[in-house]
């Protein structure tokens, strides 16, 4: 997304400190639209937010009542909601809000000007700041629990968990992590030792820690599915089987794959590559991929319901089905 300089310059700022860090049954009646949002069919890892959103800087997430997403217009950005019942629109707050959760009336999310983690009600009231640890990347609300990337004795990106009022602050790993997945109640994380990548899974609460794989090229956004892990890296999307300790390559693409537009919904990984800009959809338990050029996507892909929504180059609000089709304006 071509955001405006001052949108650009924060997200910039947020990007560039994580990664020097890193190296040291309901309908939606729109009034835009009219189309319908089984918000019954969600994912079954949703937590407050899907990883695969969360990936893409959490910009959009729902509970039962509302969508709530982030706008950028002109110099001002904007937190707004969407009623779910009749479709209307209202701003709930201005500025950048990134990683947003929404559980039980609040919104969790991380302010990009601190690094640290506030929520507040849906409402835009009592905001509160839960911690004051220093977040590198990624917030996840999940049973009771806030889950996130911190600073841990000057390492960054080590993996804390606090209850969701922000007491019981504890270190689950003090890694420092690239990235991290929940799955079948177990985190998944990945971490940099010597050149090589290596894959951990362990229980909530930082218990039963094992090494699943390691190795060299792994890419750095993973998803697991049916026990099996799936690597996105630049040019390529590749299986590993966990029980045969075994990786094949399902999908090999032109241009590159900016980890911000991945996400997986069920069976299905769906991504965009540019040059030229092509959007992609792989069925894991099949391996069939298909593809469909002209798709504007520049940053986000989020999954609300059994719709994909995605920003274009102009700051704009766009969704459609997961094979690509009936592509329309939101906001």
């Amino acid at each position: 997304m071509i955001l405006n300089q001052k949108i650009k310059k924060i997200i910039i700022f947020f990007t560039i400190i994580s990664q020097l860090l890193l190296l040291s049954s309901c309908a939606l009646l729109s009034a835009y639209n009219n189309e319908r949002l089984e918000l019954t069919n969600l994912m079954s890892d949703n937590i407050g937010n899907t990883i695969g959103n969360l990936r893409n800087l959490g910009f959009m997430t729902n509970d039962n009542y509302y969508i709530y997403y982030m706008t950028f217009i002109s110099s001002e950005i904007f937190l707004n909601r969407r009623s779910i019942i009749n479709g209307e629109s209202q701003v709930i707050d201005n500025g950048l809000f990134l990683y947003l959760n929404a559980v039980d009336g609040f919104i969790y999310y991380v302010n990009p000007i601190d690094n640290q983690i506030y929520r507040m009600d849906i409402n835009g009231e009592q905001n509160e700041r839960l911690s004051d640890i220093r977040v590198n990347d990624s917030l996840f609300v999940f049973n009771n629990t806030i889950y996130f990337l911190g600073i841990f004795e000057e390492r960054p990106r080590s993996l804390y968990a606090m209850n969701i009022d922000g007491s019981n602050v504890r270190i689950l790993s003090d890694n420092t992590i690239i990235s991290i997945y929940f799955y079948n109640n177990k985190i998944y994380y990945t971490t940099l030792i010597d050149g090589q990548t290596l894959l951990y899974k362990m229980g909530l609460n930082g218990e039963n820690k094992e090494l699943v794989t390691q190795g060299e090229g792994f890419g750095n956004t993973f998803f697991v599915y049916k026990e099996n892990i799936y690597f996105v890296g630049d040019f390529f999307v590749y299986k590993f089987d966990v029980s045969n300790q075994e990786r094949s390559v399902i999908h090999i693409v032109d241009g590159m794959i900016p980890s911000t537009l991945i996400n997986r919904k069920d069976n299905i990984l769906f991504f965009v590559s540019v040059n030229p800009r092509t959007y992609h959809w792989i069925n894991f338990d099949t391996n069939e991929v298909n593809t469909v050029s002209n798709i504007n996507a520049d940053t986000g892909f989020h999954i609300i319901g059994n719709r994909i929504f995605y920003y274009d180059s102009n700051e704009q609000i766009y969704s459609m089905n997961i094979d690509g089709s009936d592509r329309r304006r939101f906001n």
